[in-house]
């Protein structure tokens, strides 16, 4: 041990490390006359710092770390916005010390959020980047998330699904005309956004859309009702045989969720699936046929959760009553 690394100040001993051209340093826990504590002390935080992990910056709060975020996606998560203030990211970790930043802070973290993976993987991945200006061998324990289900619980109407489409253009000056009809093609065949995003002419014929399913690889059979026909018809055909160009089936899902927020109707693109098969069963359609056209195994019980009744057949229904009182 070399106390020319140790001072004393005000009788107590400290770390003696330059930063920025000054003296600075921790605690050693160790009183004038404690030396002997005071170097063993100080042998254990010179290991630490050898192995990375810097003693003095333990008790920095995570937001006065300065970082510079690496995207505008990082950016949106340490800065938050002024519409919805700051992220649950910093508002969770931002006042905690960066000792105490450890896995059980982090496990209970990915608990408290009702988000996928990929959403707490990125939120991890900001937090790590933040830490390791500071301490460079901070790494992040091993976690798992817990599939959320965001189930679809009844059909939309069809004023809620008209009200959606209204909002549908406004998402995007270049590919707005373009997600209107991929919207209109999904509740009017029941198919997955990735499924019309990629849906070729060749698939089209004799008015029937035959195809497979990106998800499962099932063959559908889909009939082409007479809107659909008019909209097809009025769709210029490209050289590469597909209906769409330009167009990732993220950045479609994105646009039609904005334009559910927008018209204040609670779904998602999965909700115009739902609203296809609860049509089609209103429309008197049988369990294996609604089936068929969604493009499911032969028996599946999955189709049952896909069909909703609508209060208007609900009302016809219980008008039995009426005419057959008891």
């Amino acid at each position: 041990m070399d106390i020319k690394y140790m001072r004393l100040k005000k009788g107590v001993w400290y770390l003696a490390k330059k930063v920025k051209g000054r003296w600075r340093g921790p605690s050693l826990q160790a009183r004038e006359h404690e030396l002997s504590l005071a170097m063993m002390n100080y042998a254990i935080i010179v290991d630490r710092l050898e192995r990375g992990d810097d003693p003095t910056v333990g008790n920095q709060k995570v937001q006065s770390i300065p970082y510079e975020p690496k995207s505008e996606r990082e950016r949106g998560l340490w800065e938050g916005s002024k519409k919805t203030g700051p992220h649950p990211l910093l508002v969770w970790f931002g006042n905690m010390k960066v000792q105490d930043v450890n896995d059980e802070a982090i496990l209970e973290y990915v608990a408290s959020r009702d988000m996928t993976k990929s959403t707490i993987k990125k939120e991890l991945r900001l937090l790590k980047n933040v830490i390791r200006e500071v301490n460079k061998k901070f790494e992040l324990p091993e976690y798992e998330v817990k599939k959320k289900s965001k189930r679809v619980t009844r059909a939309l109407t069809v004023e809620e699904v008209r009200k959606v489409l209204g909002h549908v253009r406004n998402q995007s000056q270049e590919f707005g005309a373009q997600y209107v009809q991929i919207f209109k093609i999904m509740m009017w065949t029941g198919m997955d956004s990735k499924d019309v995003v990629y849906l070729r002419w060749d698939y089209i014929e004799d008015n029937w859309i035959r195809a497979s399913r990106f998800k499962t690889g099932n063959p559908f059979d889909i009939p082409i009702c007479k809107p659909l026909a008019a909209l097809l018809k009025s769709m210029v055909r490209n050289l590469d045989g597909r209906l769409f160009h330009g167009i990732k089936s993220k950045a479609n899902c994105t646009a039609i969720a904005k334009a559910f927020k927008d018209a204040g109707v609670k779904g998602s693109s999965k909700s115009l699936r739902h609203f296809y098969a609860s049509m089609l069963e209103s429309g008197g359609a049988s369990i294996p046929q609604i089936s068929q056209a969604l493009g499911q195994s032969p028996g599946s019980k999955c189709t049952a959760v896909y069909i909703h009744a609508f209060e208007g057949d609900l009302e016809k229904a219980v008008s039995v009553f009426d005419r057959k009182a008891i």
